[in-house]
């Protein structure tokens, strides 16, 4: 397999290596900048044989991106973000700063604001909106994806869940016992 980079998403794509057969599974690259994005395809390539005297190559693959970091500490947060949110590298990652429940590093990869238990302000914390899967930076309070009647506000008031329209909040739960018919 031929492998390529390019640093604009779509190309032009510039050679980087090849692995030496085609049952590699994996390939150490080095010398990549910081900070930076790199867009990788990779593209098949069969010498002429026996049974085919063609070389044949194929399209490319979908491409494939991934963003370097510097992060001297090794703790998994680029030293840019930990010195903006906290003004040096003490932080080790595990850490809960704002006590949201999410995890310095968690904050770090979902892009929340460490210092603020609710970054889009929607009245939901993050680490919930997390949990379920709905967008910590996008106010989506007003939002009803499993199509209950109940926005995702109320399922997070009512410790409900936001994508289970069979999730009974608590107070339904005792609504049954209490308003029998006589």
């Amino acid at each position: 397999y031929s492998i390529y980079y390019t640093t604009a998403t779509g190309g032009p794509y510039i050679f980087f290596s090849e692995t030496e057969d085609k049952v590699t599974a994996q390939m150490t690259i080095t010398g990549l900048d910081t900070d930076t994005s790199y867009y990788f395809v990779i593209q098949a390539m069969t010498d002429p044989h026996s049974l085919n005297q063609n070389f044949v190559a194929s399209d490319y693959s979908h491409e494939i991106s991934v963003t370097t970091i510097f992060d001297a500490d090794g703790d998994g947060m680029s030293n840019d973000w930990e010195i903006s949110c906290f003004g040096d590298l003490a932080r080790d990652g595990s850490e809960d700063y704002d006590s949201d429940d999410l995890s310095d590093l968690e904050e770090y990869l979902n892009e929340t604001d460490p210092a603020v238990k609710d970054t889009d302000s929607d009245g939901m914390p993050d680490s919930w909106e997390v949990e379920y899967g709905l967008d910590p930076l996008y106010n989506d309070a007003l939002l009803d994806p499993d199509n209950d009647e109940y926005n995702n506000l109320q399922e997070y008031r009512e410790e409900g869940n936001p994508f289970n329209s069979g999730t009974p909040f608590p107070w339904e739960l005792f609504y049954p016992v209490f308003m029998k018919k006589k």
